[in-house]
């Protein structure tokens, strides 16, 4: 890959150029340079593809018009005949068939392909759309692949390895302070910062609708809003959109990661990363510094909180060298099957019968992919696996690797680990899923548990020993009444 880089003293991208370069995947540098906005001044047609509703939501609500899946191809059309100089389109990654079906001349408009990096991040569950992208963005006579963090070279889709790389830096660039706390109690540490951090807003980044849900049920102030998916509103209260305005607190998952700007001069940023939900667990090299980089206009907007868990995680007990002879094992396995596949005349009923027997929980995990009416294999679902190991086995298995991950993007660091004097073995709190528990429950999953480490459950003392500070009390449910225990750790 070709890659130059450009060194600018100014403060924003406009200030700069009057339109982005073509023909290249752009590293833009910084968060709120104002890449987009360069795009959308120019002085040409344009189509910009952005991750996710909201961030269509957000850049529509400035006066451009936003395509979802709720704008038909009669409202494209409408706006088509519209008395603009320049055409600007903002849409989600998913509208780009329903574009190219309804611009009669799309090939001339200018294609930016925002946040490429969630591309990767996205392709192994929202495979169809960015393949759609992959497979036709070089229709348009001119495109170019934005983002402010770029991966790693060895993660880049094979679609993309080749194209040249621009890269702008900035001389006046301020860093982010992250403070790091790495605690087994991520809920209770939550609420404390809450009570901590009483005389600002926080905005807090949670990609777990459960979590925030459950959060919200020991909040006692009302005022705060969750800024998630549409597809999630039932399952959570304060439903917003980004746009709606700033509250005390302020949750968002991942649809409000990249890209929207949230102006709040009183806001704070909190990052949350738990390993042991996944769809919490975020990459320093792309989405803690998206993340960083929402809040556009706060006195805060250069210190961040990150709160994690370094004590399990998914890949706990696989070692690095077990992981790569299972990586080649599914490769093999998995160009045998392609090759099964294309290699030799089947019959029609038998390419339906593989096509009707394709699951991604069996054939993802060989890395072949379904496209259309095709099984092949797919080497970007090999990067993907590697990458998640990487993530999640060796960037998070401690705090120390943290800080090193996050040294290597000079980001600065402070950590603060768990105060307490507590001598709780891991097994213990890796095993504790809720706060509350019978007795019977209790003695139920951690008799075997206590075997397998050299002990043997004891009624009178293992809790009392063993287990995190506990209320206990009789309660009466379903007409039984029961010994439950409290443990103050969510």
């Amino acid at each position: 890959m070709k890659s130059q880089t450009f060194k600018f003293k100014e403060t924003y991208l406009n200030q700069v150029i009057d339109k982005l370069p073509s023909h290249c995947l752009l590293n833009k540098g910084i968060t709120g340079c104002g890449g987009t906005t360069v795009e959308l001044e120019s002085k040409r047609d344009s189509i910009i593809l952005c991750p996710t509703k909201n961030l269509v939501t957000s850049k529509s609500s400035m006066g451009y018009f936003g395509v979802d899946g709720d704008v038909g191809k009669r409202d494209i059309q409408n706006y088509l005949i519209t008395e603009k100089s320049f055409k600007k389109i903002v849409a989600t990654y998913d509208a780009l068939p329903k574009l190219m079906e309804s611009i009669p001349n799309y090939q001339d408009y200018f294609l930016l392909i925002d946040e490429y990096h969630l591309l990767f991040n996205d392709y192994s569950f929202r495979g169809d759309c960015i393949k759609y992208i992959l497979h036709n963005f070089k229709e348009f006579k001119n495109w170019c692949f934005m983002t402010a963090t770029p991966l790693k070279e060895e993660f880049i889709l094979e679609e993309l390895k080749d194209i040249p790389q621009i890269t702008y830096d900035w001389e006046k660039a301020i860093p982010v302070n992250i403070h790091i706390k790495d605690t087994y109690f991520i809920q209770k540490t939550i609420l404390e910062y809450i009570n901590t951090f009483k005389d600002k807003n926080l905005h807090i980044f949670l990609n777990s609708v459960s979590t925030i849900y459950n959060l919200t049920k020991n909040i006692e102030d009302s005022d705060y809003r969750v800024v998630c998916s549409e597809n999630s509103k039932t399952k959570i209260k304060n439903f917003s959109k980004i746009t709606s305005p700033i509250k005390k607190l302020n949750f968002y998952t991942s649809c409000a990661f990249e890209g929207c700007d949230i102006y709040d001069p009183n806001g704070l940023c909190i990052i949350i990363c738990d390993t042991n939900i996944s769809t919490t667990v975020l990459d320093i090299a792309t989405k803690i510094r998206q993340v960083c980089g929402r809040l556009r206009d706060s006195k805060y907007k250069n210190e961040c909180y990150l709160i994690l868990n370094t004590s399990k995680h998914r890949y706990a007990g696989t070692s690095k060298k077990e992981f790569e002879t299972q990586v080649k094992e599914s490769e093999e396995l998995g160009k045998e099957k392609h090759h099964e596949l294309h290699d030799f005349e089947l019959t029609e009923k038998k390419k339906k019968m593989e096509l009707k027997l394709y699951s991604k929980e069996t054939y993802a995990t060989l890395y072949l992919n379904k496209y259309k009416d095709d099984i092949y294999y797919d080497e970007n679902l090999k990067k993907v696996d590697i990458y998640n190991y990487n993530l999640i086995s060796e960037i998070y298995k401690s705090s120390i690797s943290v800080i090193g991950e996050l040294d290597s993007y000079n980001i600065p660091t402070k950590i603060e680990k768990e105060k307490t004097d507590l001598n709780i073995q891991p097994w213990i709190l890796e095993n504790l899923t809720k706060n509350e528990y019978t007795y019977n429950e209790l003695e139920l999953i951690f008799t075997p548990i206590f075997e397998q480490h050299g002990l043997k459950w004891n009624k009178k003392t293992s809790i009392k020993y063993y287990f995190p500070p506990f209320t206990k009390k009789q309660k009466m449910k379903n007409k039984i009444k029961e010994l439950y225990y409290t443990f103050n750790i969510f």
